[in-house]
């Protein structure tokens, strides 16, 4: 039933309605419910209350008492109700319609980073080896470097702790400088996120929806970009970020709201769901416009500087997440380190080497030996296998997402060794 309050009412004054019921006092800006015990009922403190006034909280059933200790005044809850609980993990909570709610993280993206290897703290291939000069060298798991220049450009895994206490970044370094850039030229450092990992992002459909990119760069001033791009290599989402000269050279934490792709064709199984790479330089080929989805394989823009055209500039990687954001809060969550066991068994889905040795001894010549080793985890797709050092096979009989199985013909030991299944994108 709906009551018909004073439009005008001044502070104290009292309504009961003409139908009967309880009365309500007015204190700015509320009406308040009173009972005839005194006690006043509402979801947020009574206004101007006096020394001796209770007060029951109606949603979280806790009550209070307006207490003056002869030098300050406050509400001192009088009973248990609502606290006994409430979580004890060092965030901070509020206590809203009987729910404690996490005010430390509800205005924030969601916690879970679609990055495999974000902290770069696995490395099977490479270790923490400099790259040579070539292209396409896996600085880390699911980081590989790419550059098309004139310039000399090495890559490697450094142990640096970061802000965030991760111990784990990828440090490029121009040791032959690139002053001026042809049109095909880039600079980038790249990791491809599967279809499975970011199938609820929903691009290419009106409920696409919003995600936050962070990540760590330390590098000399200048002005850089990312880009977010899908399999087909049609839909681009390209942003600049500016380091200043105060910043040159200092790690610092860059955060974008990515805004959702609303059109074209977006994997969401087992293949390439989407591309993230920063860009150091990219040449007039790959320029394209900031802070929107471009319809082409850009990488940069006109603004982007030669991040090439220095000898000796080192540029630093780390601490990268990809968050869904459905509340549009465009805050990134608190970064976590990934638990380092569970992040290798993550990077094995796409790259693994087993050194297990195993032996079968063949009997006799036009005899075939049949060997079976199984892989720490389920690959992404059927891998490609490469033999490891000392190895010796004649053939692959049969490969699977799980395991593989090898023969030999003749009188000799089957020995499988160092073998690589290799299912990255």
């Amino acid at each position: 039933m709906a009551f018909d309050f004073p439009n005008t009412p001044t502070e104290g004054q009292k309504y009961t309605p003409v139908v009967g019921g309880p009365t309500y006092t007015y204190k700015a800006p509320v009406w308040e419910l009173v009972t005839t015990a005194g006690i006043v009922i509402s979801d947020i403190p009574p206004a101007a209350p006096s020394p001796g006034a209770t007060w029951w909280e109606s949603d979280s059933g806790a009550s209070y008492v307006y207490y003056d200790d002869g030098n300050t005044q406050q509400w001192v809850q009088t009973n248990s109700v609502g606290l006994a609980d409430a979580p004890v993990d060092g965030s901070s909570y509020a206590r809203r319609n009987a729910a404690w709610i996490n005010v430390s993280t509800q205005l924030t993206a969601q916690t879970r980073n679609r990055v495999v290897n974000g902290a770069m703290q696995i490395s099977q291939e490479n270790g923490d080896t400099a790259s040579t000069t070539a292209s396409g060298y896996y600085v880390a798991d699911q980081w590989v470097g790419y550059h098309t220049t004139t310039a000399t450009v090495t890559k490697q895994r450094a142990i640096s702790f970061t802000p965030n206490g991760s111990v784990y970044r990828i440090r490029q370094t121009i040791t032959a400088a690139d002053a001026a850039l042809a049109a095909t030229d880039i600079c980038t450092l790249r990791t491809i996120m599967e279809g499975v990992r970011v199938s609820d992002l929903k691009y290419g459909g009106a409920t696409a929806r919003q995600s936050v990119l962070r990540f760590g760069f330390k590098g000399p001033a200048g002005v850089y970009s990312f880009r977010l791009m899908n399999e087909a290599a049609d839909r681009a989402y390209v942003q600049n970020f500016t380091i200043s000269a105060g910043q040159a050279n200092t790690d610092t934490e860059q955060v974008f709201t990515i805004l959702p792709c609303t059109t074209g064709a977006w994997n969401v199984l087992t293949g390439i769901g989407l591309y993230l790479d920063i860009v150091f330089a990219a040449g007039t080929n790959f320029h394209g416009t900031s802070g929107v989805w471009n319809n082409a394989a850009v990488l940069g823009t006109a603004s982007n500087t030669n991040g090439l055209a220095t000898a000796g500039a080192v540029y630093e990687l780390f601490d990268v997440g990809l968050y869904l954001d459905p509340a549009n809060t465009g805050m990134p969550p608190r970064w976590e380190t990934p638990d380092e066991a569970e992040e290798l068994i993550a990077c094995k889905r796409y790259w693994e080497r087993s050194y297990t040795n195993i032996f079968s001894t063949v009997p006799a010549a036009g005899v075939n030996g049949i060997a079976t080793w199984q892989w720490k985890t389920i690959k992404r797709v059927i891998p490609v296998i490469s033999a490891g050092p000392g190895s010796l096979w004649s053939l692959i009989v049969d490969t699977g997402i799980d395991a593989v199985s090898a023969s030999r013909n003749g009188a000799q030991t089957l020995i499988a060794s160092g073998t690589v299944a290799n299912a990255r994108m």
